[in-house]
């Protein structure tokens, strides 16, 4: 779900096809997007479990909306990715965006699965600046939240440092 204190313009977004396995299969994952002024926000949530073909593909589906959708944006979400499967972002940063959490925090592991030590949600941009990211505790989820301050970007261009 996206929130917005901004008046949302446009949206729309993607169901990720074929769908899910396991649990995952019982619900419709996807992509979806809204307007909020001169930039995009992108939601997303991948297969989780051990299905890395899956995640590859929903991660490819995810490149083809976005690259329909040129402008600053940030793309947050449960990405569900471990850490042999750091190459499936490829396809998202070519299309300029760039991980927030490294960017801000280098060296630090940013984990949002404490009990699995993994780093699972992200924040991606491209054409902001991160000014600052932290991990928020959250009694709504067994994932830690993120928080991103970001700023247009003052040329559109490369946001990674």
């Amino acid at each position: 779900m996206i929130l917005s204190r901004l008046p949302i313009g446009g949206r729309d977004g993607r169901v990720f096809r074929p769908g899910g396995r396991g649990a995952d299969g019982w619900v419709d994952k996807g992509v979806m997007r809204a307007e909020l002024g001169s930039f995009a926000v992108f939601n997303a949530h991948l297969q989780s479990g051990p299905f890395p073909e899956i995640r590859a593909s929903q991660l490819e589906q995810i490149r083809d909306f976005l690259a329909s959708h040129p402008g600053p944006a940030l793309l947050a979400g449960d990405f569900n990715l471990e850490p042999t499967e750091e190459s499936f972002l490829t396809p998202i940063l070519e299309l300029g965006f760039c991980d927030a959490w490294p960017q801000v925090h280098p060296g630090e592991s940013g984990c949002t699965k404490p009990d699995g030590g993994q780093r699972y949600d992200r924040i991606l941009v491209r054409g902001l600046f991160v000014r600052e990211i932290s991990l928020r505790q959250s009694r709504w989820s067994d994932h830690v939240g993120l928080l991103a301050a970001c700023e247009i970007a003052a040329e559109f261009g490369p946001s990674c440092i």
